[in-house]
């Protein structure tokens, strides 16, 4: 009997135990949505402050950014046809040479054998680049003695992703960026793409040729690369981070009245800066491209700074 009524008592504790955990949980709750209803009729009375920008028609480019390696267009090492020693550079780096020229000459260097030495000639005309031995270096046909390179022209190699190859075609144009001369960008065109994927990286290779008659541009450079993908004529632009949502839904603040709207909108090519609108808002809209995150539906506002979308880049 004791042992009944001692079950009873443990059961009626737990139960109480629950009852009192959940009537917390419920109170912790009810506590926190009050709250954060106070926050955000507090919100409501605070100007959220924004900075915004009015859409703008303008000419817009789709552009696919990448990276790749200067080369000269035609682009050859030489190697010596003998083995021995490097005695002489006949050219220097830098210089020009025409196609046979001598360039270098090379001492067999064999005991007992009265060799003269051997010439080597440029194989095409361009610029002597770098000379991969030094004076006294030993010399073999089967490595490369120095390189020469046409620098009227040169090539930037690029590598593209699958996704991507129907969206490069022949003759597209292509800005090229190197650090050496970042205020001047070059021009280039796509000229030919490997049809074969690289089977490790899953990339097809880019030629883009880039006129280089001032020999700016040097083998080895690294270049960043913008090729347009696709061009529009007078389109309502955006800045890019005044879009939010995902791609299925997309929105953005405009300013009425000093009021946050949310509006979605349908949106088309980017540039990486401007942003097509093809729907959802209309043009001289005031749109808010920073503080958004905070706002809400009809959210008072204080405008901080306002300019032409353009402007801001």
């Amino acid at each position: 009997m004791k042992k009944k009524k001692k079950w009873i008592i443990i059961v009626a504790i737990v139960f109480v135990g629950v009852v009192a955990a959940q009537m917390l949980r419920n109170f912790a709750f009810k506590a926190e949505k009050k709250s954060r209803k106070l926050e955000d009729a507090a919100m409501e009375k605070i100007a959220v402050p924004v900075y915004v920008a009015d859409t703008e028609r303008l000419n817009l480019n789709e552009v696919l950014f990448l990276t790749g390696d200067i080369r000269g267009r035609s682009e050859v090492d030489v190697f010596a046809k003998v083995p021995g020693k490097l005695i002489k550079k006949v050219k220097r780096e830098e210089s020009y040479v025409k196609k046979d020229t001598i360039i270098a000459l090379v001492d067999r260097d064999e005991a007992a054998m009265d060799y003269a030495r051997a010439e080597v000639r440029a194989p095409i005309a361009g610029t002597l680049t770098r000379y991969y031995i030094d004076i006294g270096g030993a010399v073999s046909p089967a490595v490369p003695l120095l390189n020469i390179a046409d620098m009227d022209e040169v090539k930037v190699i690029v590598n593209i992703i699958e996704k991507d190859i129907s969206r490069i075609k022949r003759n597209q144009k292509a800005i090229i960026y190197v650090d050496a001369y970042p205020a001047n960008p070059f021009t280039g065109r796509v000229d030919t793409m490997n049809q074969a994927l690289d089977r490790m990286t899953r990339t097809a290779e880019v030629r883009i040729i880039v006129n280089n008659s001032d020999h700016l541009l040097k083998p080895g450079m690294f270049a960043r690369v913008e090729v347009i993908i696709d061009e529009r004529k007078d389109v309502l632009a955006i800045p890019v981070e005044a879009i939010m949502g995902v791609s299925t839904e997309r929105y953005v603040f405009t300013i009425e009245k000093e009021r946050a709207v949310r509006k979605n909108v349908s949106t088309g090519i980017n540039d990486g800066k401007m942003i097509e609108i093809t729907g959802g808002i209309r043009e001289n809209d005031i749109i808010v491209t920073a503080g958004q995150s905070r706002l809400k539906e009809n959210a008072e506002v204080k405008i901080k700074n306002r300019q032409k979308s353009s402007s801001i880049y």
